[in-house]
């Protein structure tokens, strides 16, 4: 990919970042553009809908356009740099509209454990240093020094798009009964000075931070779906939200923070200093849209989507997906779902679907998956047939739980299979999503135990063989000091599902690491783990180590 930076002069009439805006499209010089500029929606209705068109038209030419929601979390008119805030909920004009992505921020919520997330050197192979997957929170700095925060709200100019549905969007306008209005951020990533970019201009390093810096960052990711799907992609959210209810393990949701920020007294929404602004919450929400990006998932379930793509009225790129995440290095593989389908007393229930993708190129694959012998039905093709870099979805019906046994999947040659559990509550609505990667045979498998906010962690093994195997399960803080160990076995072909406070008491609010290691035995192993928070599940990023 290559990165077009367009500089223009403001004249007196209108401001060079205006003019670059209308430059790029006018000329459809890029099919991905981000601008990290803003102001304040309520100030000025008129250039927000020219920004409204000027991004429609955009999108009709296959641009995908990422805005910065803005630094000032709650309080979109005020400078972020300025505090108190003085002028009341407001968002940014420009992220506002309804033919943009806007972009807000998150911020590493670590808890000081960094030896549990991060190495304190970088791997030679590729420079990177993160064991496992940090977890996040709302961007908020906030303070005297500023109002440094996620920007969201609600836009008092554009509807409520047709597209902007889901788990926690907003049925009406907060604090009204049936106003209806388009809702700020869509996605965010990492936007803290606390763990900012590190970016080098001139031989030297500096640290960049806030919406300018996440926005951009989405954008390269939207760059990346443009290889994978070979196309120009337009307006991202229809799909982006459809992906939100399809696949969400696309996005880690973050359910902890808000986008309050200090305010003067007497000044509007201020009460006793605070604007209270807007919380982070399961799905959907005002502070960072959907959450942050898994890339890998959001970039590869794009295809699955639903949502018809937009014309490719660009010049394609070539396809360059990035590295997998997980690939089956044989043509049988037996998949366990260690939390099973099945109903809960309450009336919710659990659902499992297969995601199979072919990471050849050029070749296509055939493959067949079998239910404890039996071939599963309810897709229109079997075998599947996966194109190059295609994509299928095997669905797991909920009369043939997979909660005693296992699935068969044969394929001529390598895939990668991702398995989705589903949870619903009674009247078919769906709560979450968790996805889980099988890792490869391994001696030894690491995964995060963070039970900070009452959170549950579950872990699943199964045996992929022939023999029985016995593995060693062990809690550490990353710095030596082991909270619990115990010892189980398990028989051919067969698979356990425990959460960890089953098998040992672990002191409150603990961070730490969990590893699993085999004991004795020959036989492959998938091992997973799942945090629980209430009615929300995510998958805890696997590290393989020998």
């Amino acid at each position: 990919a290559k990165i077009k930076f367009v500089v223009s002069s403001s004249t007196r009439a209108t401001d060079g970042v205006v003019l670059s805006e209308m430059y790029i499209v006018n000329n459809n010089v890029a099919p991905v553009m981000s601008t990290s500029f803003g102001f304040c929606e309520t100030a000025s209705p008129s250039t927000s809908q020219f920004y409204a068109s000027l991004w429609q038209q955009a999108a009709t030419q296959g641009i995908s356009v990422i805005v910065a929601s803005g630094d000032g979390g709650s309080a979109g008119c005020d400078s972020p740099s300025a505090a108190p805030a003085k002028r009341g909920f407001s968002v940014n004009g420009e992220a506002s509209t309804p033919y943009n992505v806007a972009v807000g921020g998150t911020q590493f919520n670590e808890g000081g454990a960094d030896s549990v997330y991060w190495n304190a050197t970088n791997s030679i192979q590729n420079r990177s240093s993160a064991k496992v997957y940090i977890p996040e929170l709302v961007w908020n700095e906030s303070g005297s020094a500023g109002l440094w925060s996620s920007g969201g709200g609600v836009s008092v100019v554009h509807t409520t798009p047709s597209w902007q549905t889901g788990y926690g969007v907003p049925a009406v306008d907060p604090g009204t009964a049936d106003q209806h209005h388009r809702y700020v951020p869509d996605v965010s990533l990492t936007a803290a000075g606390h763990d900012g970019y590190v970016i080098q201009q001139r031989g030297s390093l500096f640290i960049a931070s806030g919406t300018s810096a996440s926005a951009p960052a989405f954008a390269g990711i939207m760059g990346i779906v443009n290889q994978v799907t070979n196309q120009a992609n337009g307006n991202p959210n229809p799909r982006l939200y459809a992906l939100a209810s399809q696949v969400p393990t696309s996005f880690h949701d973050i359910t902890s923070g808000t986008n309050a920020v200090p305010c003067a007294a007497d000044s509007p929404n201020c009460v006793d200093g605070i604007m209270t602004g807007y919380s982070a919450g399961p799905g959907y929400d005002l502070t960072t849209g959907w959450g942050s990006i898994d890339a890998y998932v959001f970039a590869h379930a794009w295809a699955t989507s639903t949502v018809p793509p937009p014309p490719n009225t660009g010049p394609p790129s070539p396809p360059n997906p990035p590295a997998p995440n997980a690939s089956l290095t044989a043509s049988t593989y037996h998949v366990f779902p260690a939390f099973a389908d099945g109903t809960v007393s309450d009336g919710s229930y659990f659902r499992s679907t297969l995601m199979i993708s072919n990471p050849s190129s050029s070749s296509t694959n055939t493959c067949t998956l079998q239910l404890r012998g039996l071939t599963v039905p309810g897709f229109a093709q079997t075998p599947y047939q996966l194109q190059p870099n295609g994509f299928v979805i095997a669905p797991t019906p909920a009369t043939q739980s997979l909660k005693t046994g296992y699935a068969t999947l044969q394929c001529t040659s390598n895939v990668e299979a991702q398995l989705l559990y589903t949870y619903y509550s009674s009247n078919g609505t769906k709560l979450a999503e968790a996805a889980v990667f099988s890792s490869p045979p391994s001696s030894k498998v690491q995964i995060l135990a963070d039970t900070r906010e009452g959170a549950q962690i579950g872990i699943g093994i199964a045996n992929d063989s022939d023999v029985q195997n016995t593995y060693i399960i062990s809690v550490d803080d990353g710095s030596g000091t082991v909270a619990g160990t115990v010892k189980g076995t398990l028989g051919p072909r067969t698979s356990i599902a425990r959460y960890l406070s089953e098998l040992m008491t672990l002191p409150p609010n603990y961070v730490g690491r969990v590893t699993v290691s085999p004991a004795t035995g020959t036989g492959t192993s998938s091992i997973i783990g799942l945090r629980y928070s209430g009615t929300v599940f995510a998958t805890i990023p696997e590290t393989i180590q020998p």
